[in-house]
């Protein structure tokens, strides 16, 4: 009998790393050229507002600057959204949703709360608005996932003190004890502003977190919504009563541990293990 059933991330992996970074201004182009030159992939928040400056990045630069990342809502106009109607938020949410499929022809899901306070009915009107997760601002220090994909905290922002030795502490965790269905949560979220690093003068900051935190082999670097579905492909996971075979219902290519070992079910594939 299975003592032991451990999620995987992609390729049989016990880490991952994604960051959320919010407002779409032009200091994404630096970061985004870090980022990508240490393969770690980030969401970015964008919000539709004036670009007729150049403090923004426009809408027509979108799919080529953020090619290898993913880009979420932000809100329409980053308006508090704990202070308005249900029905301003759902408009909030939607004409942003609404006019950044139109521009990347993807379609948008994830959300970053403008200044990061929520409540139920908020979560109430992103179901509504077809979203399925959304970050907020508090952080844990911890690499778990959200209990509630609408609530989802980060480990840490970037200039948090404890940047650093959360990164070792990271780095350094192997293989989880036995767990029973466990969803593994050795995720590493940071977030923050790349106009930030600008302000701060310490781009120098990103370059030691990248040069420090990519390129593992044990790491699945991945976007926010990737981290979703591939959680929710794993929960759709269908065992007979004995643990000896498993079906992958989703399109997403799925691995776990069962007693340490891992194991690889294909999307639509059913498995004896």
């Amino acid at each position: 009998m299975i003592k032991s059933l451990d999620m995987r991330w992609q390729g049989g992996r016990i880490k991952a790393l994604t960051l959320s970074y919010d407002d779409g201004t032009r200091h994404d182009e630096k970061m985004v050229e870090i980022l990508d030159r240490h393969g770690i992939k980030c969401t970015f928040n964008l919000n539709n507002r004036d670009n007729s400056d150049r403090y923004w990045i426009t809408p027509n630069e979108y799919n080529d600057l953020y090619k290898n990342h993913e880009i979420a809502v932000h809100g329409q106009n980053h308006i508090f959204m704990k202070n308005v109607p249900f029905g301003t938020v759902v408009d909030e949410v939607i004409a942003n949703r609404l006019q950044l499929e139109e521009i990347t022809g993807e379609r948008i899901q994830g959300m970053a709360y403008p200044y990061g306070p929520y409540n139920e009915d908020i979560i109430e009107a992103l179901k509504l608005c077809g979203i399925k997760y959304s970050r907020t601002t508090p952080v844990t220090h911890k690499f778990e996932l959200p209990e509630n994909w609408y609530g989802w905290e980060g480990t840490c922002h970037h200039q948090d003190e404890k940047l650093f030795e959360l990164c070792d502490k990271f780095l350094a965790l192997k293989e989880p004890e036995e767990s029973w269905r466990r969803i593994s949560g050795r995720v590493f979220y940071m977030w923050g502003h790349s106009y930030e690093f600008d302000r701060n003068d310490n781009w120098d900051r990103l370059e030691e977190f990248c040069r420090k935190m990519g390129g593992h082999k044990d790491v699945w670097y991945a976007t926010n919504m990737e981290i979703y579905n591939y959680v929710e492909a794993y929960r759709s996971l269908e065992f007979n009563v004995n643990l000896t075979k498993v079906h992958n219902p989703t399109a997403t290519d799925v691995w776990f541990s069962a007693d340490k070992v891992t194991i690889l079910v294909k999307a639509g594939e059913t498995i004896d293990f």
